[in-house]
């Protein structure tokens, strides 16, 4: 079912449907990651697999073999996942995601607090014999209250202007290969909340993929595409 977990982790709604077409069609591991880099559709791929009701079509299996063949030069991908192992991948890399933000807030918490010790404004916590570590205290209660609000909003637009320019320093220093990686991985989140289609967009993509499917030899998928765009980039590296 559609969002459901296994022991690889949580699938999400857009691999849900190539595990379900992998079951109705009979298909490897393999041939669904060759069928998802050749950019098919996994709801659509039964007006392919009609074989039995068709005989001199080749069963699906061998068509997107030779599809891929024909498109890549190779039998097969060189590294083959299943969609399992894809999603639980997908989590890891959420997760630290995930943790990497909530070290970001802590890291800002205790800057903000060091700032706010040098401004007098918080003592920070001392160790005491009798009552171990003691919290932190606000000495400078007669400051008026919009004061320290227009000082902490210039120390935060400060804090946050000086963490954005050393991230960029920091992605910067990763080799060509992570930054590729990192903006795939920002792109993805960047779809996940763009706003749906309107219908006539729709009209166009559906004639399009009726078009490819059609004459899927005036095309060419997004999985080669994208290695083409790569090496155009790994020419100018």
């Amino acid at each position: 079912m559609p969002g459901s977990k296994s022991s690889h982790g949580k699938i999400s709604p857009k691999l849900q449907p190539w595990i379900d077409a992998r079951k109705r069609h009979h298909l490897s591991h393999a041939h669904v990651q060759m069928a998802r880099e050749l950019g098919m559709n996994p709801a659509k791929l039964g007006k392919l697999d009609t074989h039995r009701q068709q005989p001199w079509k080749a069963p699906l299996p061998i068509f997107i073999e030779d599809l891929y063949f024909k498109r890549f030069g190779k039998e097969r991908p060189d590294v083959i996942l299943s969609i399992e192992e894809i999603a639980r991948k997908q989590e890891e890399k959420k997760a630290a995601r995930r943790e990497a933000k909530r070290l970001r807030r802590e890291m800002t918490e205790q800057q903000r607090l060091g700032e706010l010790a040098l401004r007098g404004l918080v003592t920070l916590p001392k160790r005491t014999e009798r009552n171990g570590f003691q919290g932190p205290t606000f000495p400078n209660r007669g400051k008026l209250a919009s004061e320290m609000v227009g000082e902490d909003r210039i120390q935060g637009a400060q804090q946050n202007a000086l963490s954005k320019a050393d991230l960029m320093k920091e992605i910067r220093r990763l080799p060509f290969a992570e930054r590729v990686e990192l903006l795939r991985d920002l792109w993805r989140e960047a779809e996940s909340e763009r706003p749906g289609l309107l219908d006539w967009q729709k009209e166009i993509l559906d004639q399009r993929l009726k078009d490819a499917e059609e004459h899927p030899e005036d095309w060419i998928s997004w999985g080669e595409a994208r290695q083409r765009l790569e090496r155009q980039v790994d020419g100018h590296e």
